[in-house]
Formats: C-alpha cells, structure tokens, sequence
C-alpha cells in the first residue's frame, strides 16, 4: 500500500502540473492553478488508501499467550511438571555385579572375608597342553576340552591381613587345622609375616597386603571352610587362569615382564623382578580373561586335588575332580622366583599337604 500511495503522488504531481499549463493559457491566475491541483492530490490520496469494493479491512492479530503445560501435583509435596513422553528404553545392568542373570564379569564381595569373587559361567575350556609341544612337562598332557559347571574364583591370593582374621577367630595354629598345624609365625620361621603376641595374631607392618605364605595345604584348606569356600579343583584353577581359548600365560602368548607378572629371569644370572612377594593384585595388565589376578608368579597356591602325574589320560571331561588318594597336592601358578615355563597356566607342580614355604599361598573358590 505505500508504494500505491506514492505513485498515486507522483501521478496527482504531474496531472497538477498539467492543469497549471491549462490555467495558464486560459489567463488562470497561478496561485488557483496551484490550489486547484493541490485539492486533487487531496482527493486522490484519500481515494488510494480507502478499501476497493467487496474488501474488508482485517483487524490486526493479537497474540494469544500459550497455554501452559499441565502439571501434577501431589498433597504437600512441591509442584511437579509433566515431562513429555518418552519412548522408553532398557537398560542392561552393569557388568561387576551379582544381581539378575550372572555372566562372565560379574564379581561380589564376600561378607566373611571382604575377598572379592569372580564369576566363570559355565562351559568348555582348553585344559592341559598338546602333545607336540616339546617345551611342556607330561604330565600336562594330552590337551583336552573340558566341561566345567559355573563358580566363583577369589580375584587374588589370601593376604596375612585376611588369614589374621581367621587365626584369631580359630584361637590358635598349632595343630588347628584337621590336627595339622596351620601356618609357620614369625616365631618360627623368620620367612614368616605373621606375628603371634600373646593370645593375638597380628601381620608385620607393610605386609597387610602380601599373600600369606608359609601356610600348609591344612591350613589354607581350613581357612576356605571358615569363609565359606573350599580351594579350586585343577580344573577349576586352570580355566580361571586360561579362560577358553587355551592361551599359554594368563593375560595372553607374550613372553612374560616384570609389567605382568611378579618372577624372575633366566641368563647369567638369575634376574627377579622383585624377589619376594608383592602385593596382591600389583600386576593388573596381567590379569586373567575372568579379571582374576596374580594367577601366575608371586606365589604358588594349593589346590584341592591329590597329584597324579598321569592322572590327565583317565580324568573324566566334565567336573573332573580330581584323584581320589594321593601323598601330594597339587600347586599351579608359579612363585617370584620362578620361570616362564613355571608361570604357565597349564603348568602343575606338587608338594606335601603339611609343607610351608615362604613362595606358597592359595586362594579360594565357590560353587
């Protein structure tokens, strides 16, 4: 519209112009041409804005407020806004617990102990060692798969602060444990980190977290009953280090490093990476397909089965467990002074129940 007005301006400007002339050459004096021309540039500007025939003029839009959004409220409880309707979704539930279905990665403290467990579900492994491998010992041999049920694997080895536990609520470890004696002390083996003063039993400072050593077969059978787990079968053992894909160490087929494993080297001169026992669970990378730690190297742990030597050629390839008689028990995993061929995860080694050496410990398992 103000385009039209303008042009209809411009239009009345010359049509005003044209009746000057017009006056002029009828002797029209100039100032009536001039009002002449100026009452029709009037006219005809009202002309332009009026509304043409048949239109009507809209009144201008107003703008309404939205309405607000509804809202619930709930007696004495703060007003709540309706949030728009999702699509709803599931959520899995994280990995490391024990709640619903359990699967492979999930984990639980024990109430007993405070030992963190770990969960290997149920199924087949590669247990044992080819027969063409030349750098094994026999008695890891044929190499077979095995059906093993679901349980529950300690993530590290027992440490002096959590079998202090258990001395003091035993009250003793002279002959405590199935008329076996438990453990060395510090009185009586100075390997040992366990101190004994009085009635009381006590860990030797800055070892709170080292795995209890000097401890017979006796006495970390006992202390798996006391928290309510038994020590693992070989089997059992053998597929929480491996996992199933028959690997040779437990984080995997690289040779191993100071990095992933606590044990030592052979040249020269034998090279320890620490020369004693480090602290559960200080050699994270080297963890096992399950999240179980220290399965090889720091130091060897009892197992529940009797050894025998060819007992892999007659065992059975579900739950094997174990020879029923023997004069030995079984050790797997390798110690700080021991080498790569030691700290593989089929490796298997023996000692006699009531021995206590300061590079044997145990963990235990739950079914």
């Amino acid at each position: 519209p103000g385009i039209i007005t303008l042009l209809s301006a411009f239009s009345v400007v010359l049509l005003g112009y044209a009746v000057y002339n017009v006056a002029k050459s009828k002797k029209l004096s100039v100032a009536d041409a001039v009002a002449l021309a100026g009452v029709l540039v009037a006219v005809i500007a009202i002309l332009a804005v009026l509304p043409k025939s048949g239109q009507t003029v809209a009144a201008e839009p107003t703008q309404t407020p939205p309405t607000p959004l509804p809202t619930a409220t709930v007696p004495n409880a703060p007003e709540v806004i309706i949030a728009p309707t999702k699509i709803p979704t599931t959520q899995p539930t994280p990995r490391g617990t024990a709640t619903g279905p359990l699967r492979d990665g999930d984990k639980r403290v024990s109430a007993q102990d405070g030992m963190t467990q770990w969960y290997v579900p149920a199924g087949n492994f590669i247990m044992g060692s080819a027969r063409s491998d030349n750098v094994v010992e026999e008695d890891e041999k044929p190499q077979r798969e095995v059906y093993l049920d679901a349980f529950w694997i300690d993530e590290t080895e027992v440490t002096n602060a959590q079998y202090v536990l258990f001395l003091n609520a035993l009250g003793g470890h002279i002959g405590r444990c199935d008329g076996q004696d438990c453990i060395q002390t510090l009185d009586e083996n100075g390997d040992s980190h366990i101190l004994h003063q009085g009635t009381e039993y006590n860990v030797e400072f800055g070892f709170a977290d080292h795995p209890v050593i000097n401890v017979s077969w006796y006495g970390a059978d006992a202390y798996c009953a006391w928290a309510g787990r038994k020590l693992p079968t070989e089997a059992q053992w053998e597929k929480a280090a491996r996992g199933v894909d028959g690997r040779i160490y437990t984080w995997g087929n690289t040779r191993p490093t100071c990095d992933l494993v606590n044990s030592s080297t052979k040249g020269i001169f034998q090279v320890y990476c620490v020369g004693g026992t480090a602290p559960v669970g200080s050699h994270a990378s080297g963890a096992s397909p399950y999240g179980v730690l220290d399965m090889a190297g720091n130091v060897w742990e009892w197992i529940a089965d009797w050894y025998d030597r060819s007992y892999y050629q007659t065992s059975p390839n579900r739950n094997p467990p174990g020879p029923a008689l023997g004069s030995n028990k079984a050790l797997r995993g390798g110690a700080w002074g021991d080498f790569d061929r030691s700290i593989r995860a089929a490796n298997r080694d023996f000692n006699a129940p009531t021995n206590r050496y300061n590079y044997i410990g145990f963990r235990c398992a739950q079914e």
